[in-house]
């Protein structure tokens, strides 16, 4: 689907990775086994230091509050040429340090999503739609994007990677949003993680308003991962999960469109 990808090597990672035996190779190694199961790739890999990575997130925007647990990020651009993507990917990360394979593997399977459907999805708002409600709608979607994503990966790979998030979520005493819990939920095996899961979210739910979140996400990341009924270009079916969240939770009804945006 893509040639292999350039593999931007960053001053001093092998300093900061000097417990591995040979950083680079065992990092190039990771990049060329995801492209080969993926089957995709992004055009540059970034291989970064946190400070870096974290800029990087800051810099695309790509979350509300930017997490500890994050590993890796993607960047796509559109032009007449088509698209360009750059993965960044943080290399101080415990996890992406022992098993860089399903983080890296994770964002190829995105960029191999976006040419599934020939485009990049997006939302628009009225005018009317309150700030909070669009925020949510917006999350939805970039949930929606990742379970996707992780149906991609290998078992292996996707319970490896989804297990680190939860314990680092522990270790940071991070609060998991709602929909990054059910994202977790109905890509892995419940019983995965075991009392980490429960006790994250027991954590998720002490806002009362979240209940209602988690299992109305839950329901329709079910049906996308689990049941297979459901794809992500069923823009109304979309719209539908979204529109009840956004009626349900801020009275902001039938104020959203979904649409793709083709390159």
């Amino acid at each position: 689907m893509m040639g292999a990808p350039f593999i931007a090597r960053k001053r001093g990672y092998p300093t900061i990775l000097g417990a591995l035996q040979d950083p680079y190779c065992r990092l190039r190694d990771a990049v060329e086994n995801a492209h080969r199961t993926i089957g995709c790739s992004a055009n540059v890999v970034h291989l970064v230091s946190e400070k870096g990575f974290l800029s990087a997130l800051r810099r695309l925007e790509r979350f509300h509050k930017v997490s500890l647990v994050a590993m890796a990020t993607t960047e796509f651009r559109t032009s007449r040429e088509g698209l360009w993507t750059e993965t960044f990917v943080n290399i101080e990360n415990e996890f992406t340090r022992t098993h860089p394979e399903p983080v890296i593997a994770h964002e190829f399977a995105h960029i191999r999503q976006h040419f599934h459907m020939g485009g990049m999805l997006e939302l628009s708002f009225r005018g009317t739609c309150p700030r909070e409600a669009r925020k949510m709608a917006s999350i939805f979607l970039m949930g929606l994007e990742e379970v996707l994503a992780d149906c991609l990966l290998p078992w292996k790979w996707r319970k490896e990677k989804n297990l680190a998030i939860l314990n680092l979520m522990e270790k940071f005493h991070e609060a998991p949003h709602p929909i990054f819990l059910s994202v977790l939920r109905a890509t892995m095996e419940p019983r995965k993680g075991g009392e980490t899961f429960r006790r994250l979210m027991r954590r998720m739910l002490e806002d009362p308003l979240n209940d209602f979140v988690y299992k109305t996400a839950l329901k329709y990341f079910r049906s996308f991962c689990v049941m297979r009924k459901m794809d992500i270009l069923d823009l109304e079916i979309v719209k539908e999960g979204i529109d009840e969240i956004m009626e349900r939770l801020f009275g902001s009804s039938d104020s959203c469109e979904v649409r793709l945006r083709k390159f």
